[in-house]
């Protein structure tokens, strides 16, 4: 019978005993069993290096991978290793991530629309892959990349689609500044049959801005911007602190659950219940604000490295002096970023487009 293959990747510095992200509380909620089973990883940030032989080396890999994401292509490897293990034909994969996590997932996608997903029995290849199909091989000729991740996947895969992408706030920033590393294929990936991107309104620090889907023809993609900074819409404040989270995370289970996810009511409530909600209206919440902190407030003052779509290829971008993130006209904004506007003894006055359509969340709970 086939059954859902679930994948969870966190973002940056969440550790699991620290305060919980929409990522593992959805993890947490998943039905697991025969029909559906599920993978979590805590993310870049969060594991030290295990060749360092001493507490201050293992300390500082994990601040500079933090940094600069260097445990991303460990991240990916892992959970591609999990499901070149135990995906069969007709299985629905789902992957779920924030911040570097969603872009975890996205190139976990990534790398399968280009290298298939090999057999099991060639587990020894799954670095090469991933050499081959970033270019980490040296090889920066885009058609060199491709055209060697096809021959893999000919040879050594199989066709893996993937259901469902969910992702909170994705940002790409790993590498050097100076040096920013890219992975094609994870902004249009015609492998995903459906995506949702839940985005944050009131984030402003140049390193933390939005990596926006670009959906191919006949993908079903939806994009909806909500009341909050990149951590109220992922997760990973103190549950006191935490209900503006709550709304992003039962819109993606809305979604999900439509799509096939399996979760357990009580499981989700009882995750829910957690986060506080002092008088009933989530979107009321306390909203953060990183960008005040002067470490960020230095970075937002520096150029940055990027990579131009339009150009295909890298361009520096001048900086943004904490600029707001920019909203195109006809975008999905949710409900409650609305209704905070009317929420007592709260001043939010959000830079909205002229024109945009209204999103709603759909009711996860099973009937």
């Amino acid at each position: 019978m086939p059954k859902n293959i679930v994948v969870c990747c966190d973002g940056t510095n969440n550790e699991i005993a620290g305060h919980q992200t929409n990522v593992l509380r959805l993890f947490r909620m998943l039905i697991r069993n025969d029909d559906q089973i599920g993978y979590y990883d805590a993310g870049v940030g969060t594991q030290a290096d295990p060749t360092a032989h001493t507490p201050l080396r293992r300390r500082l890999y994990k601040k500079l991978d933090a940094a600069v994401g260097l445990s991303i292509r460990d991240n990916v490897l892992e959970a591609y290793s999990f499901l070149m293990r135990t995906y069969s034909e007709g299985d629905k994969i789902y992957l779920f991530g924030f911040s570097r996590g969603a872009y975890t997932v996205r190139a976990l996608a990534a790398m399968i629309r280009r290298c298939g997903l090999l057999l099991p029995e060639h587990t020894n290849l799954a670095s090469h892959s991933w050499a081959i199909f970033t270019g980490a091989d040296n090889s920066r000729d885009s058609a060199a990349k491709f055209k060697g991740a096809a021959r893999i996947r000919k040879v050594f895969g199989r066709r893996a689609p993937i259901h469902f992408v969910g992702a909170w706030d994705t940002v790409s920033s790993f590498g050097w500044i100076w040096d920013p590393q890219m992975i094609p294929n994870t902004a249009k990936n015609e492998s995903v049959a459906h995506a949702r991107h839940a985005l944050a309104i009131d984030e402003r620090r140049a390193y933390f801005r939005p990596n926006h889907f670009r959906p191919p023809d006949g993908q079903d993609e939806l994009s909806v911007w909500f009341a909050g900074v990149h951590a109220d819409i992922g997760g990973g404040y103190p549950d006191s602190e935490a209900a503006l989270s709550r709304i992003s995370l039962e819109w993606m289970m809305g979604e999900a659950v439509y799509l096939g996810l399996l979760i357990d009511e009580s499981l989700a409530k009882e995750q829910l219940s957690k986060i506080d909600i002092s008088d009933g209206r989530p979107e009321c919440g306390l909203m953060h604000d990183e960008s005040r902190k002067l470490g960020w407030r230095i970075l937002g003052l520096l150029p940055k490295r990027v990579y131009s779509s339009s150009k295909d290829a890298m361009g520096w971008r001048w900086p943004n002096f904490g600029s707001r993130r920019f909203i195109g006209e006809s975008a999905h904004i949710h409900e409650t970023a609305v209704s905070r506007m009317a929420c007592k003894d709260v001043m939010y006055q959000p830079h909205l487009p002229s024109s945009y359509k209204t999103a709603v969340t759909r009711v996860w709970r099973v009937e």
